[in-house]
């Protein structure tokens, strides 16, 4: 890697293949995502193991795409993959999992719920 100062044009190169990178593997991932989204706050699904273990599985199917077949061995950086995506999975439950389905309303009787 270089420094900015030594090769502009490299570092500029460098910086935009990261910004096209991402936003491929975020519209890879972005129809997978949305379903799970959708099946946890539809049967209000707030388990961390859940969106973790979902995270987890998208990143991991979406990195073997593009192996080779004909090998049973894991792709190099597999475990990376996987830690982003358990990462990933614990944020999204930070931000918005814990509270999925919560736009359902209350089931329990009027006096009983919580405030």
């Amino acid at each position: 890697m270089t420094h900015p100062d030594q090769d502009p044009v490299a570092f500029a190169a460098m910086t935009g293949s990261g910004l096209v990178g991402a936003s491929v593997i975020g519209g890879t991932v972005l129809v997978p995502a949305a379903v799970l989204i959708v099946i946890a706050e539809g049967v209000r699904l707030r388990s961390f193991i859940f969106h973790v273990a979902a995270a987890g599985g998208i990143a991991f199917l979406v990195w073997t795409l593009g192996a080779g077949s004909g090998t049973s061995d894991w792709r190099p950086g597999s475990a990376v993959v996987l830690a982003a995506g358990f990462l990933a999975g614990a944020v999204y439950w930070l931000i918005a999992g814990r509270t999925s389905g919560g736009w359902h309303g209350q089931n329990e009787p009027a006096g009983k719920r919580r405030v």
